[in-house]
């Protein structure tokens, strides 16, 4: 879990939570953005490609200090890296993570919900089309 995995990188830097709350704080962005990367160069997420130098600085960006502008450009980074929109590729990879037996099951959107944190009419109805495509 998310706990163990910052908690371990910590020991290793030889750091206690005991820290100063800036560095700690430091330490827990630098952890979310190297899980965030991860996932994109070998993860769910992965396209077998690495991210550029730009698209990486652009997401700690983000990360570290949260604005709209910031997110727009992020946005427009994701859909260079890609292809596509980020909706699209959210789509493929719920899609890929339904196995082709509950494809038909009788209430797919729940499945569609279990890979979402808020409540998503439109990815369920997007996934469900995708499916019947494919």
């Amino acid at each position: 879990n998310t706990y163990e995995i910052i908690s371990h990188k910590l020991r290793i830097l030889g750091m206690s939570w005991i820290l100063q709350s800036e560095k700690r704080k430091e330490c827990v962005l630098n952890c979310i953005i190297e899980e965030i990367i991860s996932l994109l160069v070998h993860g769910v997420f992965s396209i077998r490609k690495l991210p550029v130098k730009d698209f990486v600085e652009r997401l700690q960006d983000v990360i570290t200090t949260p604005t709209k502008e910031k997110l727009s450009e992020l946005q427009k980074s994701f859909e260079e890296f890609y292809q596509k929109k980020p909706e699209e590729r959210a789509v493929e990879i719920v899609a890929g993570l339904i196995s082709d037996d509950l494809v038909n099951c009788d209430d797919l959107s729940a499945l569609v919900k279990d890979f979402t944190l808020m409540e998503n009419a439109k990815l369920c109805d997007d996934v469900q089309e995708f499916l019947k495509r494919r």
